[in-house]
């Protein structure tokens, strides 16, 4: 999708719709143009161009809101110049720069003749603690052989993302997230490397290979993998999290964008709860609202009214 953006309440709307609520400032001279793609069901691609000054920011008050997302941002920064601020640092954005924030906390980026990529996507998908995370916000990535591809690789996705199947995007948006582990290491000692690392991927696979396998439970994963429940827990345990709150999370996410396609409109609450593991539809009602902070249906509803708005702001094309 490929919008002109000519003002800042046209931006915030754009953002509203597709990302979280900003608060956007332009000057008179302002013009931009965002291109969204979305890559399967695991992120979303940004390329946003701008002609003039901009400065987009998330308040205190705006996070304090539960929108039911926590994603994250990495945005490579091609032209142009900039800022981005969070957790009381600054980042100065010039030509190459790589950065990451967390979206849904307060946050402030301003730019000037600016030309850049983003890849929002689930913060569980990158096998760092939320303290490391926190760590690393809004400080520029030192240059390394990674970056280095990791820039490379995001420049090249751009230009083939509209051109790729479903499984190829989400096995794009894969690639990205691991470049992107790649590089943060360097700046994050404590991630998990080597057996460790390689074994917790493969159990975070498995789980989202078989989320609809009722069954799949903590003692499951250790007998397939031929380890201790005991340690299936310490892999975990260096996400901060636990193998179980993991498989219910990835259980709602899946629920959550068959929720927002439109092939499963027909699809009741209760089918989707089943081909997500859930056996009672209510205990997943349950979860999902506390989850997202919206039952399934009004999820369901919410973005059926969301892709309709979108679509009618896009520009026809003969």
């Amino acid at each position: 999708m490929q919008l002109d953006i000519l003002a800042g309440d046209q931006m915030e709307e754009l953002s509203r719709e597709s990302y979280l609520p900003v608060r956007v400032r332009t000057d008179p001279g302002f013009r931009g143009e965002a291109t969204l793609e979305a890559l399967g069901d695991m992120a979303t691609l940004m390329r946003v161009r701008s002609t003039g000054t901009f400065r987009l920011f998330r308040t205190d008050r705006m996070a304090a809101q539960p929108t039911g997302s926590d994603l994250l941002m990495l945005c490579l920064h091609v032209n142009g110049r900039g800022r981005v601020t969070q957790n009381g640092r600054h980042a100065e954005l010039t030509p190459g720069t790589i950065v990451l924030y967390e979206a849904q906390r307060p946050w402030d980026l301003s730019t000037h003749d600016s030309l850049s990529l983003g890849l929002q996507f689930s913060r569980d998908l990158l096998p760092l603690r939320m303290s490391q995370i926190s760590d690393i916000t809004a400080r520029g990535l030192a240059p390394s052989p990674a970056a280095v591809l990791l820039s490379g690789y995001l420049e090249r996705l751009d230009w083939l993302a509209p051109e790729l199947n479903s499984a190829q995007q989400e096995n794009a948006a894969r690639a990205a997230i691991e470049l992107l582990h790649m590089t943060l290491r360097g700046a994050a000692p404590a991630v998990p490397d080597g057996a460790e690392h390689v074994l917790l991927e493969m159990l975070r696979t498995y789980v989202q290979d078989h989320l609809a396998d009722p069954g799949l439970t903590v003692d499951g994963l250790a007998r397939h993998h031929h380890i201790s429940a005991r340690h299936v827990y310490t892999l975990f345990a260096a996400t901060d999290s636990t193998p179980s709150m993991y498989i219910r999370q990835q259980r709602l996410n899946a629920a959550r964008s068959m929720l927002a396609n439109p092939k499963n409109a027909d699809l009741a609450v209760g089918k989707i709860a089943a081909r997500v593991g859930f056996t009672d539809v209510r205990t997943f009602e349950r979860a999902f609202q506390r989850q997202f902070g919206a039952t399934p249906g009004a999820w369901r509803r919410d973005s059926a009214g969301n892709a309709a708005r979108i679509k009618a702001k896009t520009p026809h094309r003969p």
